[in-house]
């Protein structure tokens, strides 16, 4: 073989890969079910997450949720912060 065919095959052969990379990640995503998911309310800025089943489902926060910067509240701490704003 000459090695200017040698050096095109070595650039066509990666990009002759792609469209098979791509149809067998298709594939893939077609036969995968994602899991289902699981509402969960806050009561009080609090999810219950005690009872939930991680094994068969995907979880869905909802409810209010307010960011503070810099800092890890817990219910009541945010609470009094919400009453006595700095």
């Amino acid at each position: 073989m000459k090695p200017g065919v040698l050096n095109k095959a070595k650039k066509v052969l990666p990009l002759s890969a792609l469209p098979l990379i791509l149809l067998f990640g298709v594939v893939l995503l077609s036969f995968s079910q994602p899991m289902p998911y699981h509402r969960v309310e806050n009561v009080s800025g609090v999810w219950d997450m005690r009872e939930f089943d991680f094994q068969a489902y995907n979880a869905r926060f909802d409810g209010y949720v307010e960011f503070i910067p810099n800092a890890l509240l817990n219910p009541e701490e945010f609470a009094i912060l919400r009453l006595y704003p700095r």
